[in-house]
């Protein structure tokens, strides 16, 4: 009889919900970020193989196929014994890696975004303002309880019209 572990590679808590088969009752389970809980012990393996399934189209991953995926992965499974440490550092260090990567690309996208319809709206007014030469989008973020994010994120980005 199969027992189940999920693993929270996230920054944050998750708040894991799943049902069982023919059941409709929702199960939730938080697992704080970092850490694994038991999901359900010495279940049917169809119970096991259902409660993944509900998962892996929201990214959860086999502890032993980490390596193989390129995108962020909050949460690891493995069946009958914990996932394994060695699995959740390099998850957690990955994941890192891949968020950063997007946050700064949807930035610079947002940035010239922001750029591109203040131009407009400067092309359009009636006021004759000049010409806009750059932007400039100042983030800064904010500390939440429920992370336990050590840096915070400040940034500047400028598009340069020049």
């Amino acid at each position: 009889m199969p027992t189940l572990f999920i693993a929270n590679t996230s920054n944050k808590v998750n708040e894991f919900t799943f049902r069982l088969p023919g059941n409709s009752k929702l199960h939730l389970r938080s697992i704080p970020a970092g850490k694994q809980i038991e999901i359900i012990r010495n279940a049917q393996q169809e119970d096991v193989d259902y409660i993944v399934e509900q998962h892996q189209i929201y990214g959860l991953v086999h502890a032993s196929q980490i390596k193989k995926v390129c995108a962020f992965s909050g949460m690891l499974y493995s069946i009958d014994k914990p996932v394994d440490s060695v699995a959740m550092d390099f998850a957690m260090e990955q994941n890192d890696d891949e968020l950063i990567k997007l946050g700064q690309k949807l930035r610079s996208e947002s940035a010239v975004a922001m750029d591109s319809q203040l131009s407009e709206h400067i092309s359009n007014s009636r006021e004759r303002i000049g010409r806009q030469k750059e932007v400039t989008m100042e983030i800064i973020e904010q500390p939440e309880e429920r992370t336990t994010k050590k840096r915070m994120l400040q940034e500047k980005i400028t598009v340069d019209r020049g």
